[in-house]
């Protein structure tokens, strides 16, 4: 997947879980978003005032954050770049700044704005996260489980067929790892 589709992933995330923010899996589907793709934000931290609290712009695509730029002429000076959601978070938190606004924009579609302010949006992600973790590690120790079994062909003459023992066993070079079809006359 490359940047510009997993913006758009985590958009549409953004976009489900505003309108069922119920959804067990849409919620464990945002946290992962949270904790591995990237957010458009300002390289430094920067603020605006929305519904008189203190919240950092954060973007999902690039449609909004242009829509924004357009109505905010101090995003204009800003330089955005790509950057962990996280990173943002723990500005904001370590800045004493209420929280997290996605997609801020006066006009057009707002299925994916919101305002998450960051206590919630914490305690929101400590609570699913382990779970993430617990399946990521269980996925990951199954995937190692795996063997993987070769067959080798042979061509047998039936005459012979029947002074002949089958036997599969492991074969010499990588022992564990491929099964050999040993016949012996």
């Amino acid at each position: 997947m490359t940047e510009n589709q997993e913006l758009q992933a985590f958009d549409e995330t953004l976009k489900e879980f505003l309108k069922e923010p119920d959804h067990f899996l849409t919620s464990l589907a945002l946290v992962n978003h949270l904790q591995r793709t990237p957010v458009l934000a300002a390289q430094d931290l920067y603020a605006v005032e929305v519904e008189g609290k203190k919240v950092v712009p954060v973007f999902t695509n690039e449609q909004d954050l242009q829509s924004f730029k357009s109505t905010q002429e101090s995003a204009r000076e800003q330089t955005w770049v790509e950057r962990s959601s996280l990173d943002v978070l723990t500005q904001l938190v370590q800045a004493e700044l209420f929280g997290l606004a996605f997609n801020l924009k006066e006009d057009g579609d707002f299925s994916n704005t919101t305002l998450f302010a960051s206590s919630e949006l914490i305690q929101f992600i400590n609570y699913f996260r382990p779970l993430i973790i617990f399946w990521a590690r269980k996925i990951k120790r199954q995937i190692l489980k795996i063997r993987f079994i070769l067959f080798q062909p042979s061509f047998i003459n039936v005459r012979k067929m029947a002074r002949m023992t089958v036997s599969l066993r492991p074969c010499r070079m990588q022992r564990d790892r491929v099964m050999c079809l040993c016949l012996r006359t």
